[in-house]
């Protein structure tokens, strides 16, 4: 789903039924390239990736429901990481 899609509230969130994609996928599975590339082009057409998560498959977990990180847990997470490497590099230098 398009990230500019996402909103704020859970409920506005389309439901998406990944078993009818996964079927969709799998009656190509042995067909012609042709066939799977436009199987491929019809998925990303409603924002579904070739790719699945770990979660797909669980009963009752929707996937577009989940956790997002937000902004500022990136922004602590950027800043750790360039204080770990700059610390790393200190300690090398004088031991």
């Amino acid at each position: 789903m398009p990230f500019n899609k996402l909103g704020d509230n859970i409920l506005q969130i389309p439901t998406r039924d990944y078993a009818v994609y996964e079927e969709i996928k799998n009656d190509v599975e042995y067909g012609t390239e042709a066939e799977k590339l436009h199987v491929r082009r019809q998925l990303r057409a409603v924002g579904v990736n070739g790719d699945q998560i770990a979660l797909c498959n669980l009963y009752g977990v929707r996937p577009e429901a989940l956790h997002k990180p937000d902004l500022l847990h990136g922004i602590y997470k950027g800043v750790f990481e360039s204080t770990m490497q700059w610390l790393m590099k200190f300690l090398q230098k004088y031991k």
